[in-house]
């Protein structure tokens, strides 16, 4: 049951930038922002280094349903070791279960390295470091891996 609640929260974060929609509201970032930035032209990188900082907050504050705003409704999450998450509904219930488990983030920062653009798709590798802790353990631990987003 340990390795499971350390090893889910990791993985939604490895994959946390897969499968992002646009936010719905309560954001700085907003659709008429992100149409000119990112998708009419060549400068979408500052507004998804900004959609980065709020979702980075996001993840510090447990405020799993801004971080919600921003995934497609048919989003795919591929958590280490266990089956994948389909679909917000499920991806909200998982973010439940860590809540419920008492997983805190102490630290989260990611850091994209490159960004590019195909047609009206949009893509963004980077590495990601942190630390957390659940009620069963004394103190935080701390990782460190990549993402991709699509």
């Amino acid at each position: 049951m340990k390795l499971t609640i350390i090893f889910l929260p990791l993985a939604f974060l490895a994959i946390l930038f897969s499968s992002c929609d646009s936010p719905k509201n309560e954001s700085k970032i907003n659709i008429e922002q992100e149409t000119k930035a990112g998708l009419m032209d060549d400068d979408f990188k500052s507004t998804l280094k900004e959609i980065n900082q709020v979702m980075d907050k996001a993840i510090l504050d447990g405020d799993y349903e801004t971080l919600l705003k921003y995934y497609t409704d048919d989003v795919i999450v591929m958590p280490i070791f266990e089956p994948a998450i389909r679909g917000k509904k499920e991806l909200r219930e998982a973010y439940k279960k860590n809540k419920k488990a008492g997983v805190k983030y102490h630290a989260f920062n990611g850091n994209p390295e490159e960004m590019w653009s195909c047609g009206k798709e949009v893509f963004e590798y980077g590495k990601f470091g942190l630390a957390l802790s659940t009620r069963e353990t004394e103190y935080p631990s701390a990782y460190y891996g990549s993402y991709f987003m699509l």
